[in-house]
């Protein structure tokens, strides 16, 4: 995983601010009907927020990235490596019996000759990220090996992740990074059920006091 951060690194740096651009646009879309992020329904906020990253993205000038993107029905993202290996965009999975944030499960892991950890179980790469609603703001962003469970049912298993590098504030337009979309006009981009984002009807407040 180490080397997949590190290979892709000035790429999912520029995705990790499309996110947080995203988050910034879903509040200011709904700010008027909805003052307070947290009350939006979590599966309208995933779909704007992935919206504006799919925008982002397009307005990258080509060929400046490594990745490429797919959009799915529901504005599913999935991110390709050069190699096909897929990359999907989601928020972070929460525990179901308190509502945090799912933490790495803690595992027994085998090792090859060279030390490298392997998973028992089947997983794949995501980038996973969570919201600071104080700030309406992206909180943490990681590239992740998850088990999402069979058909993205669960349970879920996040085996190792390692935090996605912002880019430096001096370093922007070396990046490549694309100028932030301008905002859409307020409402809702996704409606019905959101693939790739299951749990995401599951707003904090129904597990009661805010685990941050």
């Amino acid at each position: 995983m180490l080397k997949l951060l590190h290979e892709y690194a000035a790429d999912l740096s520029m995705v990790r601010g499309l996110i947080d651009h995203g988050i910034q646009v879903c509040a200011a879309n709904w700010e008027d009907q909805i003052p307070h992020l947290r009350d939006l329904n979590g599966g309208v906020r995933a779909g704007d927020i992935r919206s504006s990253v799919a925008a982002g993205w397009q307005r990258i000038p080509q060929p400046a990235t490594r990745l490429s993107l797919e959009v799915r029905s529901y504005v599913g993202l999935h991110f390709y490596t050069q190699d096909a290996t897929r990359l999907r965009v989601k928020t972070r999975p929460r525990n179901p019996k308190n509502g945090h944030p799912l933490e790495i499960t803690e595992l027994d892991f085998d090792e090859d000759l060279f030390g490298t950890k392997t998973f028992a179980g089947p997983f794949e790469f995501a980038i996973l990220y969570t919201i600071d609603f104080g700030t309406a703001s992206l909180d943490t962003a990681t590239l992740a090996a998850v088990d999402f469970g069979r058909d993205d049912n669960g349970p879920v298993i996040i085996y190792a992740e390692e935090e996605i590098p912002a880019i430096p504030a001096s370093g922007s337009g070396s990046t490549g990074a694309p100028t932030p979309p301008s905002p859409p006009s307020p409402g809702p981009t996704s409606t019905g059920h959101v693939e790739d984002d299951f749990d995401e009807y599951l707003d904090e407040k129904d597990f009661g006091p805010d685990p941050a």
